[in-house]
């Protein structure tokens, strides 16, 4: 079996979903134990904002030519 085998591939990197991800396991954390996570909520909000502005850019890459070269 070759050991420098190299092998190339395409993917869309959904960055929104990833951001989403982290902001609901933070809520859950703090589900879990409200007492001391006002921090996690914070941390959970601030995702959820960058959340948002991912999904808005995807969206803008989708339905908008911005004449890639």
């Amino acid at each position: 079996m070759a050991k420098d085998a190299i092998y190339e591939g395409t993917r869309e990197v959904r960055t929104f979903v990833d951001l989403a991800h982290g902001a609901d396991v933070l809520i859950m954390k703090t589900e879990q134990e409200e007492k001391g996570s006002y921090y996690t909520t914070m941390s959970a909000l601030l995702l959820t904002a960058f959340t948002f502005e991912a999904y808005l850019n995807h969206l803008g890459e989708k339905t908008i030519n911005f004449g890639k070269r």
